[in-house]
């Protein structure tokens, strides 16, 4: 069967991005009707940057089939945007704004419900959303798996308990900096996150130990975990990897408690560790860093910025262990010796290093 020539037209066109195919559309007027064809992937996933009203209005009426939507650098919007989008883009699978403080509750809650097939909301920073607007999100959007809450602090545990009861199936959620989130609602709310793959809650001040150990109890797939800057002991720290081993990233930065018994204790049961970050975390020292390097072999980014009693034994184990380390931060670790740093540099494929305000200052990429 022999395709009509605007099929194959269309066929070559779905190849294309969507900057690529916009210049496509300038070339003649057949051409802006071919690449303006709703079934193209490139109109299905769009990133707006610095539209106006006018054109967004454009856009929605030529990619009817849009799925994928990240508005996180436009400007001025307001709300009959949103519910413009909600009407006319039914589609829509996944959505990112950041820093818009005019996407409120209301409008959410119209998004929520013309949205259904939702699977990813990214919203952080929008300062204006609170746990209504979530909530509603939740019970319209039965297949929800990304959720990024980051910096919206007036977020509560209203929505952990409405994740409780609706069970979406979270593989990432994202709660830094939302300080209304309290331990007890983690705690309460882990039993239910057992799909989770990726948590952040750094900065959150009021997470504590019972809450991260509740999710290392029943999250068992995690594989990123960030926890920077949280108020940590033992509990927490004991828990990690306790019941995974599959954590390849781990952020502990500005953990004031953690020593080195206890990153000792996360290398062993976490030896498929790629990433990890102990920056401005005072009590560690070269003894768990030369563990880590040899018990994480496939570490290949690790932050120690601060962390002043690292000296040269770390330096040389890790260049004669961890052979796929690329990124090392040393801000600040000012024992480390010249001879130490030629010997890491030899030894690794490191592609970013840095080594700032010591006896040796230095950095690459």
């Amino acid at each position: 069967m022999l395709w009509d020539y605007h099929d194959v037209f269309l066929h070559v066109l779905s190849f294309l991005d969507t900057r690529t195919l916009s210049i496509v559309r300038r070339v003649s007027h057949s051409w802006n009707i071919l690449g303006s064809h709703p079934t193209l992937p490139a109109l299905r996933s769009i990133r707006m940057q610095y539209l106006s009203f006018a054109d967004m209005v454009k856009m929605m009426r030529q990619c009817p089939l849009l799925q994928d939507l990240n508005l996180s650098l436009c400007p001025g919007l307001h709300d009959n945007i949103f519910i413009l989008l909600a009407v006319h883009c039914p589609l829509i699978t996944s959505f990112s704004i950041s820093w818009c403080d005019v996407l409120t509750n209301s409008t959410l809650n119209i998004i929520a419900k013309n949205w259904s097939l939702l699977v990813s909301l990214s919203v952080p920073q929008c300062h204006s959303i609170g746990d209504d607007g979530i909530c509603h999100v939740i019970n319209f959007c039965p297949r929800l798996s990304t959720l990024d809450l980051s910096g919206c602090f007036l977020v509560t545990d209203i929505t952990l308990n409405t994740i409780s009861a609706c069970r979406p199936p979270l593989t990432s959620l994202f709660l830094s900096m939302c300080n209304s989130i309290t331990d007890n609602g983690l705690y309460n709310t882990a039993p239910v996150l057992t799909n989770l793959e990726t948590l952040s809650i750094s900065w959150s001040r009021e997470i504590g130990n019972k809450g991260i150990a509740s999710i290392c109890k029943y999250s068992k797939r995690l594989s990123s975990f960030f926890l920077s800057h949280l108020s940590l002991s033992d509990t927490a720290f004991d828990s990690i990897g306790s019941h995974h081993t599959n954590l390849h990233c781990l952020d502990l930065s500005g953990s004031d408690l953690l020593t080195d018994a206890h990153l000792i204790g996360i290398a062993r049961r976490c030896p498929r560790l790629q990433s990890l970050d102990v920056s401005f975390c005072s009590l560690i020292s070269s003894e768990s860093v030369a563990f880590l390097a040899k018990h994480c072999t496939t570490l290949q980014y690790l932050n120690l910025r601060e962390c002043s009693l690292i000296d040269d034994s770390a330096i040389y184990t890790l260049g004669s262990f961890a052979r796929n380390l690329r990124n090392l931060n040393l801000f600040y670790c000012d024992r480390v010796s010249e001879a130490a740093l030629s010997h890491l540099i030899s030894s690794t494929r490191l592609t970013e290093f840095k080594l700032l305000f010591t006896k040796h200052s230095h950095s690459f990429k």
